[in-house]
C-alpha cells in the first residue's frame, strides 16, 4: 500500500528533505518502529510520535524507490 503526497509546503522538514507532489510514501521508520499502512491518519499519528526523532521515508517517484530522511518539528 502506498500513501500519495499531494502537497508539500515549502520551508517545512519535508520540503527540506526533497519530498515532492507525487511522491508515494511506502514506509517509514525512526528508532521506535516502522509504519507500513496507507491510512494518512496513521502516519499522522507515527510521525507525531517520532517526537523530534530523525524518520527515513522509502518514496516510491517515477517508478523507483529511494529513500528520504528527515527531522519532524
Amino acid at each position: 500500500m502506498e500513501l500519495a503526497v499531494a502537497s508539500v509546503l515549502p520551508g517545512t522538514p519535508a520540503f527540506t528533505a526533497g519530498l515532492l507532489p507525487g511522491d508515494s510514501i511506502l514506509s517509514a521508520k525512526d528508532a521506535k518502529g516502522e509504519w507500513r499502512a496507507a491510512n494518512p491518519k496513521s502516519f499522522s499519528a507515527f510521525i507525531a510520535a517520532s517526537g523530534g526523532d530523525t524518520v527515513t521515508l522509502t518514496v516510491k517517484r517515477d517508478g523507483s524507490e529511494r529513500v528520504i530522511t528527515t527531522t519532524p518539528s
